[in-house]
């Protein structure tokens, strides 16, 4: 599988991010001096998880490095700019301008070498281009089998289906057991079935219904897969489990992701109904029941905007703004590049100055982004500490407020499990 080969298991570099600015919207310095500190503390971040792969990997394009010494704080900031602006199209790279000789030596190892299309719009189907490229190296590496491609190509097509189905099948039957025990649904279930009825005491027979049109389909594959392995007397048992493991391994990635978060998120959901069970058979009062609402409430806005924070800043590092903050960016470009001109010259020179426009904007809507999470953040966290500092009179029973830091525990542990998931899916692999 090709994946990113760095990771983010050293966390340090998220524990400053969470400090508030103060800006005086009136003074330019102030703006000019923020600005500034952003820029500094990235290039301090990225020196801290690029450097690491720097001496496994001497391709330029995909080296990243921060001079310790760094020259001028105007390069700094072109650099970050382009870093910005850069987006990753169908694994394309090139750089954003031709440098002069003098330029690519100051920044040849500042620099991230990405392509400059920016595309507003994801690809329409990001899973299937994945596949097809699994598909396509897989079958590069099996080039002296005698099978033709097309029929290897339909047992790869029925077994990887069947897989899909098996993890349908794992997740639902989870979802059914507990529902039918705990009458707890999860919110896959009431997203699928909430057309249908508002009665939750039917979700029971629909998932069933459900779990019964995966064993048929799955049952109808089984015998199609049957029928055309026995017109291929080339697929030997070998041959099979190198297909097996290259369907586990490479194909079934994302969709083994994607369930394995939403069983987990499950889970987290179950826990939590019933620590909130767990609390109302202590007898609370009204009134410590509103208050329990109320404080968890303030507790998970004020966890989900340090996240917010944080995949911010995960973002910048991935090449993958907020769509958002590209958007603003074109639309602030008032000038349209001609698309015909008899100077080449000449059009090369309106794409610098609008690409040089574009990295501008988005740098600014970045920035501007970071500040009003890190404002969020402050907001949020006054909110709790106020609301937290009544707890004890009004919670009053020990008991009460263990449940309470046993659901913020939970809370936490949710949320740290999103943002893993979604560091994976969305801003590494780009499955979705």
């Amino acid at each position: 599988l090709i994946m990113n080969n760095f990771t983010f298991n050293n966390t340090d570099w998220c524990d400053d991010i969470f400090d508030i600015v103060i800006i005086d919207d009136d003074n330019d310095d102030d703006k000019k001096e923020v600005e500034r500190m952003i820029l500094e503390d990235y290039y301090e971040d990225f020196d801290i998880h690029f450097k690491q792969d720097a001496d496994d990997d001497d391709d330029d394009e995909e080296i990243f490095e921060v001079n310790e010494n760094v020259q001028e704080e105007e390069e700094e900031e072109e650099v970050l700019s382009q870093k910005l602006i850069e987006l990753s199209t169908e694994g394309q790279k090139r750089p954003l301008t031709t440098p002069t000789s003098s330029q690519e030596e100051n920044s040849r190892k500042k620099r991230i070498c990405l392509t400059t299309d920016v595309d507003v719009k994801q690809p329409s189907n990001q899973i299937t281009s994945y596949l097809e490229t699994m598909d396509e190296m897989f079958h590069h590496t099996m080039v002296n089998l005698m099978i033709p491609r097309s029929d290897l190509q339909a047992i790869i097509k029925y077994k990887h289906q069947m897989k899909v189905i098996q993890l349908n099948l794992q997740r639902w039957t989870r979802y059914y057991e507990i529902g039918v025990e705990e009458q707890l649904w999860s919110i896959e279930v009431k997203e699928k079935f909430s057309m249908k009825t508002s009665d939750e005491k039917q979700y029971a027979i629909y998932i069933q219904q459900f779990l019964d049109e995966l064993d048929q389909q799955f049952e109808h594959l089984q015998q199609q897969l049957n029928s055309d392995k026995k017109n291929l007397s080339q697929l030997t048992d070998h041959i099979e489990h190198q297909l097996d493991e290259f369907i586990q391994n490479y194909r079934l990635v994302p969709y083994t992701m994607k369930s394995d978060y939403q069983l987990a998120r499950f889970d987290y959901e179950y826990q939590d109904q019933l620590l909130e069970r767990e609390f109302l058979q202590l007898q609370p009062t009204d009134e410590q029941i509103e208050f329990n609402k109320n404080l968890y409430k303030l507790y998970y806005e004020y966890q989900t905007a340090k996240k917010e924070l944080i995949e911010l800043k995960h973002r910048i590092q991935c090449n993958y703004p907020t769509q958002q903050s590209v958007t603003q960016a074109l639309s602030m470009l008032s000038r349209t590049i001609p698309t015909t001109v008899v100077n080449p010259n000449f059009y090369h020179q309106e794409i610098d100055q609008d690409e040089k426009k574009l990295q501008e904007y988005l740098n600014n809507f970045m920035m501007k982004s970071i500040q009003e999470a890190e404002k969020k953040i402050s907001q949020c966290r006054i909110l709790f500490q106020q609301q937290q500092k009544l707890s004890q009179s009004i919670l009053a029973s020990s008991s009460l407020i263990d449940i309470l830091y046993r659901r913020y525990e939970l809370c936490k542990r949710k949320l740290d499990c999103t943002e893993r998931f979604r560091l994976n899916y969305y801003l590494r692999q780009h499955f979705g």
